[in-house]
């Protein structure tokens, strides 16, 4: 990964900290789909002004593949996040399995293209 990639996608995490610390400033409560919405929202921007598409959504997907042993997702990754939890619940859920994906990949630091 290239220092500018590692850069995107640092600050990528850095603004989900900020979101995971502060939900209710940014998404107005803890929103599991509020949050995706928002995330999908910061990429796009992303993508648009800076000509950058971040790399985290396609890591972050195959880390859960392999974790939860799945060839692809069924559903939505809100609903497999949610498995009857509330949005709340959900939201907390996405920030442990962020958590547990950083640790265990070294996440961007050991991320490629």
């Amino acid at each position: 990964m290239n220092s500018y990639s590692e850069l995107y996608e640092t600050k990528f995490l850095s603004m989900l900290s900020s979101l995971n610390e502060r939900p209710g400033v940014f998404l107005g409560k803890p929103s599991l789909e509020k949050l995706l919405d928002f995330m999908f929202g910061y990429t796009f921007a992303m993508q648009r002004l800076v000509d950058y598409q971040p790399i985290f959504w396609k890591n972050f997907n195959q880390f859960l593949f392999e974790k939860y042993h799945i060839s692809e997702f069924p559903l939505s990754l809100c609903a497999f996040l949610m498995q009857g939890k509330s949005e709340e619940e959900g939201f907390a859920t996405f920030f442990q399995e962020l958590d547990q994906f950083c640790s265990t990949t070294g996440y961007p630091k050991n991320m490629s293209k």
